[in-house]
């Protein structure tokens, strides 16, 4: 079974902890980079200056660790971050902001992890929580954080399918 079918095969609730769980192992990846990478860029239609948060990753992983996700108290904040995550989102897609591959692909995974609440799927029709779990993977096997042995132990457990 691939990791799609996989995903998909996963009770929401089963694929959200997954989700969050990877995102979790490859946020190191954000945390390096912000040390020597630039969090700002220069949108070129007006030429505004712009800086991204460089807690904006962690107050997300954050914010799933610590509250209840049915809480008013997630939502108002899930909004407030998904708000910081509009222009970023737009200065990559337009090429404004140009990140590494595997930071680009964690900026994404966490993103769509917080993303996946309010639409749990995207225009193609794929769980979004799926794209999370993705691209979380994408960016820890390109980092070389594990391998791909330890990456499917930590998917699919003891009972690894192929």
């Amino acid at each position: 079974m691939d990791l799609k079918e996989y995903c998909t095969s996963l009770k929401k609730d089963r694929l959200l902890e997954l989700a969050t769980k990877l995102c979790h192992k490859a946020y190191p990846i954000w945390e390096e980079y912000c040390k020597t990478g630039s969090l700002s860029y220069r949108e070129t239609a007006v030429g505004m200056l712009y800086t991204v948060e460089e807690n904006l990753l962690a107050d997300t992983l954050n914010l799933f660790d610590h509250l209840q996700i049915d809480s008013n108290s997630f939502k108002s904040q899930q909004d407030a971050l998904l708000e910081k995550f509009i222009e970023p989102i737009t200065a990559i897609q337009d090429g404004d902001w140009i990140l590494p591959y595997p930071v680009e692909k964690v900026f994404y995974a966490i993103y769509n992890l917080l993303n996946g609440l309010k639409r749990p799927k995207n225009e193609f029709g794929e769980l979004t929580h799926y794209l999370s779990v993705n691209q979380a993977v994408d960016a820890i096997y390109k980092a070389a954080l594990m391998g791909v042995d330890e990456i499917k132990k930590l998917i699919y457990g003891d009972s690894i399918t192929k």
